[in-house]
C-alpha cells in the first residue's frame, strides 16, 4: 500500500497539479519528471522485493522461537 501511495499516487498528484497551476497538458511535460516517476516506481518495487523475504525468514524465525519457549 505504501509503494503505491507514495511511489505512484502522491507523484502523479504532483505532476498534475503542477501542470493544473500553469496550465499545461500532458503533452507539454517535459521528459524529465516522467523519467524520474518511473525510476522511483522501480526503485520501490526493487526494495519491496528485497524486504518481503527478509520479513518472511524473520517472521519463521520468532514462530520457530515462540515454539520453542512454549515447550519448556
Amino acid at each position: 500500500m505504501i509503494l503505491v501511495l507514495m511511489g505512484v499516487i502522491c507523484p502523479l498528484a504532483i505532476l498534475h497539479l503542477g501542470m493544473r497551476v500553469n496550465h499545461k497538458t500532458l503533452s507539454d511535460v517535459r521528459w524529465v519528471p516522467i523519467v524520474l516517476l518511473i525510476l522511483c516506481v522501480a526503485a520501490g518495487v526493487m526494495a519491496l522485493r528485497r524486504s518481503v523475504p527478509q520479513a518472511l525468514s524473520r517472521k519463521r524465525e520468532l514462530e520457530a522461537l515462540v515454539k520453542e519457549l512454549g515447550g519448556q
